[in-house]
């Protein structure tokens, strides 16, 4: 989808810092603001761009990033430049790196004049779109935003734990999830230990709440493929007694309707959804009535 539409201003955009929001204004008294990315890495970013025909000289020009790193400060990223002369337009691709679990705050152009002088440009659009490839994981610095970028849709989710995530649910089904509607096609993969539940594991194609698909491991001795889209709705059983405080590796691969799910690197359901099936989302960690740990969160593209 377009982040900019494609109407070019009467007059040239020069490109500034953005203001943000300090990491201590985020808590209000008796709220919390939840804000998750749009922006993951390898998934690329493109925009158009034109140099005003009327600066003095050629214009360097390249598309930034700031990410929330060490302490939860800002620090800025930049792909590679492009040289634009007066008038001249061009269009800037850079795929995201690896941003070892720091999460995207904002995205856009950076302008700088080859020479001394004003220079300005152009932006005509900007946009992202697809699957990332991405890894969900504690960053090595201190900070606490990155595990804010999720979603939190449980009783509890601390960062106090020396794993990523442990999260805990009193009374039915809790979820953190991250991820947007432009994920489609991929392939999740996580380490998920239950610590006394009634059932917890993986999900993908995140909606909200009550819309997605998920591989869950439950006290019944099952492992189950059941989606969730205003309703539950068992897709496939495979018999697993569960074994309490152990790692299984969960992964789960959606490509157009059909979802195939492995548990340490078995396949445990191959199913073709074609009774609505849920087309898009992110990815999430789901645990009932209990307690899961999550290790990190792998997602790929299989587009």
């Amino acid at each position: 989808m377009e982040r900019a539409n494609d109407e070019r201003p009467d007059t040239p955009v020069v490109a500034t810092t953005p203001t943000f929001i300090p990491p201590e204004a985020i808590e209000m008294p008796g709220y919390t603001l939840l804000a998750s990315p749009t922006l993951y890495p390898g998934q690329q970013v493109r925009a158009r761009l034109t140099a005003h025909p009327g600066n003095a000289g050629p214009v360097e020009t390249r598309l930034q990033i700031n990410i929330y790193g060490e302490g939860d400060t800002l620090q800025t990223l930049t792909g590679s430049p492009e040289e634009l002369a007066p008038g001249r337009a061009a269009i800037l691709t850079w795929r995201i790196p690896d941003l070892v679990g720091a999460p995207v705050a904002a995205v856009g152009v950076a302008d700088e004049p080859a020479a001394a002088g004003a220079g300005a440009g152009y932006l005509d659009w900007l946009t992202w779109d697809g699957a990332p490839d991405v890894t969900f994981v504690r960053p090595e610095w201190e900070g606490n935003l990155w595990r804010r970028a999720w979603v939190d849709g449980v009783d509890r989710f601390e960062g106090r734990w020396p794993e990523p995530y442990r999260i805990s649910q009193h009374h039915g089904t809790g979820l953190i999830s991250q991820g947007t509607a432009d994920w489609r096609d991929y392939r999740v993969t996580a380490d998920v230990t239950i610590f006394l539940a009634k059932n917890g594991g993986l999900a993908a194609r995140v909606g909200g709440m009550r819309r997605w698909y998920a591989l869950l491991l439950s006290d019944d001795g099952a492992a189950r493929l059941v989606k969730d889209r205003e309703g539950t709705k068992l897709l496939a059983e495979y018999p697993l007694p569960i074994e309490l405080y152990r790692p299984y590796r969960l992964s789960l691969t959606v490509g157009g309707n059909r979802i195939t799910a492995e548990i340490d690197g078995v396949q445990v359901a191959d199913v073709v959804d074609e009774d609505e099936p849920v087309t898009a989302g992110g990815v999430g960690l789901l645990v009932n009535e209990g307690t899961l740990n999550g290790g990190p969160v792998r997602v790929e593209s299989i587009a």
